[in-house]
C-alpha cells in the first residue's frame, strides 16, 4: 500500500514523460523480454496443437487478438518511441542506418544459419536417418538461408522439416515469427524519409494530422468501411510504431499519472471486446509501456542476467517450439510445453546475445561518412 502511495505521491509531482522517463534507468528491457516470452506463450498453443480458445486474450476479443498479436503490437510501440529517439539525437542518415542494421541482421542472419545447418539436420537426421535429401532438396537449408537473407521471408520451409507438425496451421513454417522483421525493417527506413520531409520540424501538429489519418483509415477496415486495400498486418504495425513516434514527439506535453494509466489500462481491456482496440490501443499502449517503464522496479533487470535476450527470444522460439512439437512434448499439457520451450529458447538467446548481436553493437560508433 505504502509503494502505491509513493507512485501516486510521484506521479503527481512529475508532470510529463520527458521528466519522468529515464533512458538508462528503466524496465524497458524487462518489459521487451516479458513480451518475447508472452510470444512463446501465444504460440505454444499453436505449435503445440492446443486449442487456442483457451488462451484468454483470444477469447475475451472474440477471436480478434491473441497474447502474440498483442505483445508484437508492444513490441512496434515501443519501437517507434525509441527508434524516433535515436534519429533525432543523431539524424546522421548512414549512422542511423548502420545502427539499426547492427541492431536486427547479425542475429537474424546467426538464427537463420542455426535453423538451417543445426536444429534442421538434426530433427531430419532422427526423423529419415538420411541428410541427402535434406541438403539437396530444393527448398532446402542453402536456399533458405539465400531467400531470407535480406529479411524478407520468400521461404517458409526447408525441404519436409517438420512435416509431421502439418496437421493443421502452423504446419510445417520452420519459423513463423521471422515475418515481422521485415515490416520493422521498413519502419525503421520510414523514420529518416518523414525527418527529412520536416515531420520533425517544430510544428509537431503536422505529424499528428498525419497520424489521425492514418489512424482512421486503419480503423475504417474494422468497421468494414474499406477505402484502401490495406494489407493485414503492416498497416496494424505501422500504426503502432507511429503511435510511438507521436508519444515520443509530444512526450513533453503528455502528464504522468496513475489514473490515465488505469484509464487507459481499461479501455484497451473493454476495446478487446468491444472490437476498437485498433482504435485505441496506438495511442495508449505507449503511454501504457512507458508508464511500466518508469514504475515497474525491474530497471536493474538486463544488469542482473547480463543481457538483452528478448531478441534471441523471439527469434529461437518458434523453431525450438516446431522441435519441441515434433519431439513429443506437446502430449503432455500447455503449462509443460511452454515452460519446456523458455527453458529450451533462453540458452539460444543467450548465445546470441553475447557472441553475436553486443560484440556487433560494439562497432556502431565507427567512422562512417556524413550524409549531403
Amino acid at each position: 500500500m505504502k509503494s502505491l502511495v509513493k507512485v501516486q505521491a510521484n506521479t503527481e509531482k512529475i508532470k510529463t514523460f520527458t521528466e519522468a522517463f529515464d533512458p538508462r534507468e528503466n524496465s524497458l528491457g524487462f518489459l521487451r523480454f516479458f513480451l518475447s516470452i508472452l510470444v512463446l506463450f501465444s504460440h505454444s498453443h499453436l505449435i503445440g496443437k492446443f486449442d487456442f480458445n483457451t488462451e484468454f486474450l483470444y477469447v475475451w476479443s472474440k477471436g480478434e487478438k491473441g497474447f502474440g498479436d498483442f505483445a508484437v503490437d508492444g513490441f512496434f510501440a515501443l519501437s517507434g518511441f525509441l527508434i524516433t529517439d535515436s534519429y533525432l539525437k543523431n539524424p546522421n542518415i548512414w549512422r542511423y542506418l548502420w545502427k539499426r542494421g547492427l541492431r536486427i541482421f547479425p542475429g537474424f542472419w546467426f538464427c537463420l544459419f542455426v535453423t538451417a545447418f543445426l536444429i534442421g539436420p538434426i530433427v531430419y537426421f532422427f526423423d529419415h536417418h538420411d541428410l541427402r535429401y535434406f541438403f539437396l532438396a530444393q527448398e532446402g537449408p542453402f536456399s533458405y538461408v539465400k531467400n531470407n537473407f535480406l529479411l524478407k521471408i520468400n521461404q517458409e520451409t526447408i525441404a519436409d522439416l517438420f512435416s509431421n507438425n502439418a496437421q493443421q496451421w502452423p504446419g510445417p513454417i520452420v519459423n513463423g515469427s521471422l515475418w515481422s522483421l521485415f515490416k520493422e525493417l521498413q519502419c525503421y527506413l520510414l523514420v529518416p524519409i518523414l525527418g527529412i520531409l520536416g515531420f520533425f520540424g517544430k510544428n509537431k501538429t503536422v505529424f499528428l494530422r498525419f497520424f489521425v489519418v492514418f489512424l482512421l483509415l486503419f480503423f475504417s477496415r474494422d468497421i468494414h468501411l474499406n477505402f484502401f486495400n490495406f494489407t493485414l498486418f503492416f498497416p496494424r504495425l505501422l500504426i503502432f510504431f507511429l503511435g510511438g513516434v507521436l508519444f515520443y514527439l509530444y512526450k513533453d506535453k503528455i502528464p504522468v499519472k496513475s489514473t490515465i494509466f488505469l484509464v487507459l489500462c481499461l479501455a484497451i481491456f473493454l476495446g478487446f471486446r468491444l472490437g476498437y482496440y485498433n482504435l485505441i490501443a496506438p495511442l495508449a499502449l505507449p503511454y501504457i509501456l512507458f508508464w511500466l517503464g518508469i514504475y515497474l522496479p525491474f530497471s536493474r533487470f538486463e544488469k542482473y542476467v547480463r543481457g538483452d535476450y528478448s531478441y534471441g527470444t523471439y527469434l529461437y522460439g518458434y523453431p525450438l517450439q516446431q522441435t519441441l512439437a515434433w519431439s513429443g512434448v506437446s502430449r503432455h499439457s500447455l503449462w509443460l510445453f511452454f515452460i519446456f520451450s523458455v527453458t529450451l529458447t533462453l540458452p539460444f538467446a543467450i548465445i546470441s546475445w553475447r557472441y553475436i548481436e553486443k560484440p556487433c553493437l560494439l562497432y556502431k560508433n565507427i567512422n562512417l561518412p556524413s550524409f549531403r
